[in-house]
């Protein structure tokens, strides 16, 4: 689950070698096409990719498509921000447009899914206990 440090962070990063990756992992998309798809994707940014910064692009792209080759889906979607050294990766209930992009991190997706799956709280009580549940992007948080 993306906590809101998670989104403060991403949004405030001045990191401009970033790769983030938007990812359907949906039922309905077979897991052996995985591959195929995000190739596409890296070619279809690969020509903007600056000289300068090939190498730390081809590294991250490398590490993303290893990644993406052996993903066992655990939701509809996953939310990869990926550089030579750091590695965040998001699995999500909510499926997502495939989208890839080179340079700060690609926030605008995660921020459209924050707004349009508002947190809220639910109460579930029974006779001898309450538990409370808080659910954000989907997913069940309980708290004790």
């Amino acid at each position: 689950m993306v906590s809101p440090e998670d989104v403060k962070r991403l949004t405030e990063s001045t990191d401009h070698h970033i790769l983030t990756l938007y990812f359907n992992t949906s039922s309905d998309q077979p897991r052996s096409a995985y591959p195929a798809r995000l190739r596409a994707l890296l070619h279809g940014i690969e020509r903007g990719i600056p000289a300068e910064e090939r190498k730390l692009y081809d590294h991250a792209a490398g590490r993303l498509m290893n990644y993406i080759s052996q993903y066992r889906p655990s939701g509809n979607s996953v939310l990869v921000f990926a550089d030579a050294k750091t590695w965040d990766e998001f699995p999500s209930r909510i499926p997502v447009r495939d989208e890839l992009s080179w340079g700060l991190p690609n926030t605008a997706q995660l921020l459209w899914l924050i707004q349009e799956y508002r947190p809220y709280g639910v109460l579930v009580a029974a006779t001898e206990q309450v538990r409370f549940l808080a659910v954000r992007l989907n997913e069940f948080e309980v708290f004790k």
